[in-house]
């Protein structure tokens, strides 16, 4: 399906960012519709990974692969979240996930970034470092605006240390300086760098 989604030359795709696990790591017997084994998910993430590393670039750069581990889960939260969205007949007396789950997938993210020479973003272990990683995540499973900020803020690491020719700083711009720009001949002023 990749193939489908991304063309097998491309000039546009300087880096991906794959952030899977948060529900393939639902607990089997609670949840089997979004449960992927591990062996599975280890699998399928080396052929993602694989696919956009051998994508070429018209300047025949590689694409660069950032591989996210999921964020911990907090269960209590989720349990709560869990019941606010069921129908009064559901019973809800645990969560269809689990850390200790969650982890093993992470785990596994940190595994396949080592064999594949994709650039590992440790959520997981960056999130569990702080005393309030609870307060990353908007429902105990979904990052809040405070976690997508914790995102960012390790991707941007991840490239600096690993990628830095990536780097915002380091990227040409397309449009012109804001001070460059003529407001007399704004459409001339602003034409887009070849």
């Amino acid at each position: 399906m990749l193939d489908q989604l991304f063309p097998s030359k491309t000039e546009k795709i300087s880096f991906v960012t794959i952030l899977l696990g948060a529900n393939d790591s639902s607990l089997l017997e609670m949840n089997p519709k979004q449960h992927i084994p591990l062996a599975e998910f280890k699998l399928n993430l080396i052929q993602m990974v694989d696919y956009f590393q051998n994508l070429k670039q018209d300047n025949d750069n590689k694409v660069a692969v950032f591989l996210f581990t999921p964020p911990p889960i907090n269960e209590e939260a989720w349990i709560q979240s869990m019941k606010s969205r069921a129908s009064s007949s559901d019973v809800i007396d645990r969560s269809d996930r689990s850390d200790e789950e969650v982890k093993k997938y992470a785990d596994c993210v940190l595994e396949v970034a080592s064999i594949t020479g994709a650039y590992p973003v440790d959520l997981y272990g960056e999130m569990k470092k702080s005393s309030d990683w609870k307060n990353y995540l908007e429902d105990g499973l979904h990052l809040s605006s405070l976690g997508n900020k914790f995102l960012f803020e390790n991707l941007m690491k991840s490239i600096q240390l690993n990628a830095s020719h990536l780097s915002y700083h380091n990227l040409p711009m397309e449009f012109p300086d804001w001070k460059t720009v003529d407001s007399n001949h704004l459409e001339s002023s602003l034409q887009i760098k070849k």
